[in-house]
């Protein structure tokens, strides 16, 4: 599985299309399964064990999954912006074929696609990563903004401006207020790109006077495991979390966001672990169920990186 690579060119990355949650993982998953430099290779055959396995459900919900998708999904269009135009066509190019009773589906790319998902050159820059960094997210949203990521990793630009992000998402007239986007599309990604996926990630927005024009992407990788510090490194608090010990940095730097988001999706699992919270994410709604000890463990890092969730859990923690 972990040497399953998705590419496609910035072009698409970019571009503005929606998508469920199903119909991301049928295009991911085709992308990884075919050789990107063979551009004849458009024509895609999916089983239904082989989804279930890469993104951990079972074959009855795939077989579902898969069912309903492979009918819309003909459906479904991509907007390129160009300079001076935009583009608009289909993914595939012809409907879907369900075949029941074989436990499989059958489609092809559409021929306007092809040059950003196949032959990829420099010219028009592309982004890669690995299926299982994505094959955990129950949101199309949290794909999106993580492709968005790692195009951005390492570039001195990390700015998007929140017109084009809605563009992007396809947002159309939803979530106008930056407080009910911020809530329900950017911090719930975000949650589920820490928490699954190989890289750290933190969004914040960018005013000009006093509105808000752009969001700041703060994106590293994770420390692999091998990196962590030990034990000696490390120091208890509030008795349960044994968080990784604060390097010497600068308040409000990256490398102090990476710490705190690092010790946050490490409190997370630990979390879900012991049973406290059983959702893949852990949403404000899960927060008034949360021992005492592991809000203020949380507070403390959504303090440095989220802070709209650390208010929440201090109003909690203000009334117990």
């Amino acid at each position: 599985m972990s040497d399953l690579m998705i590419r496609k060119a910035h072009p698409i990355i970019e571009a503005g299309y929606k998508l469920t949650i199903a119909e991301q993982r049928i295009i991911l998953l085709s992308l990884a399964q075919l050789d990107n430099r063979d551009a004849d290779q458009a024509n895609v055959i999916l089983y239904v064990k082989d989804y279930a396995k890469h993104f951990g459900i079972s074959e009855k919900l795939a077989y579902s999954e898969l069912e309903r998708a492979s009918k819309r999904l003909y459906d479904r269009s991509i907007i390129l912006k160009g300079e001076n135009e935009t583009t608009e066509f289909r993914w595939i190019e012809s409907r879907t074929r369900y075949h029941k009773g074989e436990g499989r589906i059958s489609f092809e790319f559409s021929r306007r696609v092809m040059p950003y998902l196949f032959e990829l050159d420099k010219r028009l820059g592309f982004t890669q990563y690995e299926l299982l960094s994505v094959s955990g997210f129950k949101s199309a949203y949290s794909i999106r903004l993580y492709e968005l990521a790692v195009k951005l990793l390492g570039m001195k630009n990390q700015k998007v401006e929140i017109d084009e992000l809605r563009r992007i998402l396809q947002l159309d007239d939803k979530y106008q207020e930056f407080k009910i986007l911020k809530r329900d599309v950017i911090n719930l990604a975000c949650n589920e790109i820490n928490e699954k996926s190989d890289l750290l990630l933190n969004i914040e927005p960018v005013k000009l006077g006093r509105k808000i024009v752009a969001l700041e992407f703060q994106v590293a990788k994770k420390v692999k495991s091998t990196n962590i510090p030990k034990l000696d490194g490390m120091r208890k608090i509030h008795g349960v979390f044994e968080e990784i010990k604060r390097p010497q940095v600068v308040k409000g730097s990256d490398a102090e966001g990476q710490w705190a988001r690092e010790n946050l999706n490490r409190a997370i699992k630990q979390i879900r672990e012991l049973g406290i919270v059983k959702k893949g994410i852990i949403i404000e709604e899960c927060f008034s169920i949360i021992p005492t000890e592991w809000l203020k463990v949380l507070a403390k890092y959504y303090a440095i990186t989220d802070r709209y969730s650390a208010r929440e859990i201090n109003e909690i923690l203000s009334k117990r």
